[in-house]
């Protein structure tokens, strides 16, 4: 005999019938390709260490490409949407970082094993010679900014004169100091381009004591150029 408790239990199944689907068809797992895009994402903080690293948020940037394409396509069966849009956004803005940083630290950091010197520093002052500081650097690396003397020859340069400023008035004089000039000699066989912004030299400071307008007192073997 039924009863109404049988009918409420089997009502009750019969809800339960109809709500199960709509919860199971709502279900969608988080495919493998969401997760390694947002695992990229964060190692692309690696890029700020070093410029070698910028692939990692490029390699980032790809995963979430295919992650959203395989979304698109299966809506109903794959998730991680949001997991691929957080990952691909910390490529995005720690891949930016990376390469604005090492854009930046190029050059205007100087590199490691080098000491960073000023023509200030190389001035010979009233005294006319070779400053103690700068005669103890010889045979040592430097990293020096300054300007390429205007030259003739425009490309293929392995040899010029480093200047401390392009202003008319070091070249206006009959016997300009010589010790606003550094003589670069490219030692590893790159040839560049005059170019009027400033340049970084990086390479062995050479120094000679009995200088004159003719004969410079600083020679740098340039390994760096920047």
């Amino acid at each position: 005999m039924k009863t109404e408790f049988d009918d409420a239990l089997r009502g009750m199944y019969h809800e339960y019938d109809e709500v199960r689907p709509q919860e199971e068809d709502q279900y969608r797992a988080i495919g493998s390709l969401s997760v390694t895009t947002f695992v990229f994402g964060l190692l692309s903080l690696l890029s700020l260490i070093s410029g070698l690293l910028l692939f990692v948020p490029v390699i980032g940037l790809v995963f979430g490409v295919l992650a959203l394409r395989k979304i698109i396509a299966m809506p109903t069966i794959v998730g991680g949407l949001r997991l691929t849009v957080a990952g691909m956004t910390l490529s995005f803005l720690f891949g930016c970082m990376g390469l604005g940083w090492q854009h930046y630290s190029y050059y205007h950091v100087t590199p490691a094993g080098y000491v960073e010197r000023t023509f200030f520093d190389f001035a010979a002052g009233a005294s006319g010679a070779v400053p103690n500081e700068i005669a103890a650097l010889d045979g040592q690396k430097v990293f020096v900014k300054g300007y390429m003397y205007p030259l003739k020859l425009q490309e293929g340069i392995e040899k010029f004169a480093l200047v401390r400023t392009l202003s008319p008035s070091i070249f206006a004089g009959a016997t300009p100091d010589p010790t606003d000039m550094i003589l670069v000699e490219i030692k590893t066989g790159e040839k560049i381009r005059y170019r009027t912004k400033p340049i970084r030299i990086g390479g062995t400071l050479r120094v000679r004591r009995d200088f004159n307008y003719e004969k410079l007192p600083y020679t740098i073997e340039a390994d760096i150029v920047r």
